[in-house]
């Protein structure tokens, strides 16, 4: 029998004020802090309403000197393995933050809820930047490879300094910040990279991290010394020890998309610091992302696509066989080698025009998403979750990034090997903007996450619009773009508005409509000086 004089839930805090998400996060971080913490984060929390911490009854960390007492052996710094299957634990097992500061706290809480969730542009439950790297940063902290963990502070300094937070003139700002961890992390990595058996996952995914910290500061010309870095690692380890780790396969995925991404907006590439598409680099490359078991035992689209960024493999590839022959002298190619680009690539991306136009979101995107590898990783791990895809906003928007990717693919192709004028491109500009603009509506209208549209297909199309409601629909972009707190975003905006520039000044001087007036936006990328990662 249910006593009739028990209180409803509802009713317990009935007369209260309820306390934000965003708040309550931030009382969290300030638990158990007898000492008063860290004088230069006080500027954080000053705005709070909330005279008392609900969070602050019991500690939810042991003292340290009591936990010596305790236990005699101390705390135990966690070992590094090859295998990296251990920084897992964390995830069950808590590690005491009592040696960090309360400024580290709330820079490591940032990015896991905040940097981590936007390094892909829509959810999904089997983030890396959510899952694996924040799980071997907490593990390794406290050892000599906790470079990455220094990284994650930086990247997520650096975005808050970009968003604006800081503190008044007597204290050191974000970006100063930012740049300590980020100073921590190389000296520590060098320290690292002197020693004779290093672990490759750790120094990889450090290296990516302090990469994406410079692409966040706004920095433009560090990034590619960092990623051209990586390759060379990875060309001298080869894919030994890589299919044990989750978390180097993972990184291992991002160095090949950055890699072919970034090479599209650099001429001249040097291809022995780089995989391509035709070399045993590339092929380990793919094969480290695929994964243990996946070759031969899987369908095809399981080895094609790149959850993280919405692509399928072969369309990546295509994008990369265009700079390939872009960047080659026309004295090196041969007689019919356009012809046969322009064939293989069309095919490619009318397949999957073709498949979207008759399958839907329950086709080709679908065949890709739940019969490839990272959803039968998820399904182990999380039972029926990966049901969530199907008819959610994350499977809309999947193909919506899948579209856009292929309509700038187009655009791509004909501007890097036709050299043909906006005019001949002015549907596929349309159509990656739609799908911009559909992306948008997912987000405004759901709320939660805001949806970060990959930077590469938006910015093809946005150098190349000439219509009003294209021009407009590109800027409209390009401010949703610079509201994450990316730094680098900021030198696409300039690369693009100078395109607009240009392009308006030989119009009217020549009388040409715009639409027939080309601008090489790598020309204008070199002469400015700024080279943006379109990531």
């Amino acid at each position: 029998m249910v006593p009739t004089d028990s209180r409803f839930a509802e009713t317990t805090w009935k007369g209260f004020q309820v306390i934000p998400s965003d708040i309550v996060d931030l009382l969290i971080l300030r638990c158990d802090d007898p000492t008063g913490g860290d004088p230069g984060l006080d500027g954080c929390f000053s705005f709070l309403p909330v005279s008392h911490n609900p969070f602050s009854t019991f500690p939810i960390v042991a003292d340290e000197k009591s936990t010596i007492e305790n236990d005699h052996q101390g705390p135990q710094t966690p070992h590094c393995n090859g295998s990296f299957q251990g920084q897992l634990k964390v995830l069950s097992s808590p590690v005491p933050f009592s040696g960090r500061t309360r400024l580290e706290r709330y820079l490591f809480h940032h990015y896991v809820t905040q940097v981590a969730v936007i390094m892909m542009p829509y959810e999904h439950p089997n983030n890396p930047w959510t899952t694996y790297y924040p799980a071997a940063a907490i593990q390794l902290r406290d050892g000599q490879y906790d470079a990455l963990h220094s990284a994650m502070l930086a990247q997520a300094a650096f975005n808050l300094g970009q968003l604006g937070v800081g503190w008044d003139e007597s204290r050191p700002t974000m970006l100063e910040s930012a740049l300590k961890y980020y100073g921590n992390a190389m000296r520590r990595l060098l320290s690292v990279m002197g020693s004779s058996d290093i672990e490759f996952p750790f120094v990889i995914a450090t290296i990516m991290t302090l990469m994406m910290a410079e692409v966040y500061s706004g920095q433009p010309q560090q990034w590619r010394h960092h990623l051209r870095g990586a390759l060379n690692l990875f060309v001298q380890h080869g894919s030994r020890g890589l299919q044990t780790s989750m978390l180097a396969r993972r990184s291992i995925t991002s160095l090949k998309i950055l890699k072919v991404l970034g090479d599209t907006s650099a001429r001249d590439i040097v291809s022995a610091e780089a995989p391509d598409e035709d070399g045993a680099t590339t092929s380990n490359c793919a094969m480290a992302a695929r994964g243990p078991g996946s070759v031969g035992s899987a369908s095809p689209a399981t080895i094609e696509f790149y959850f993280t960024i919405g692509i399928p493999r072969d369309v990546l590839d295509c994008i990369s066989r265009i700079t390939a022959f872009r960047n080659k002298s026309p004295q090196t190619r041969g007689p019919s080698e356009a012809d046969h680009l322009m064939e293989s690539v069309l095919a490619c991306l009318r397949r999957y025009q073709q498949q979207e136009s008759t399958s839907g979101l329950d086709g080709v995107y679908f065949t890709a998403l739940e019969s490839g590898e990272e959803v039968l990783h998820l399904r182990e791990e999380a039972g029926d979750r990966q049901l969530l895809y199907r008819g959610s906003s994350i499977a809309a928007n999947v193909r919506l990034q899948m579209h856009a990717f292929i309509r700038a693919a187009y655009i791509y192709l004909y501007r890097s090997v036709m050299d043909a004028p906006p005019r001949a491109v002015q549907n596929h500009v349309a159509g990656v903007f739609s799908a911009i603009s559909s992306f948008f509506d997912t987000y405004s209208n759901g709320g939660g996450f805001p949806g970060n549209f990959s930077l590469w297909p938006a910015f093809v199309a946005a150098v190349e619009a000439t219509r009003d409601e294209d021009i407009e629909a590109a800027s409209r972009w390009m401010d949703w773009a610079l509201s994450f707190g990316i730094g680098i975003r900021a030198g696409a905006k300039t690369v693009v508005e100078e395109v607009w520039r240009r392009r308006g000044e030989m119009a009217a001087a020549t009388g040409l409509e715009k639409d027939l007036i080309i601008v090489d936006w790598l020309k204008v990328m070199q002469e400015l000086d700024c080279d943006v990662l379109l990531i």
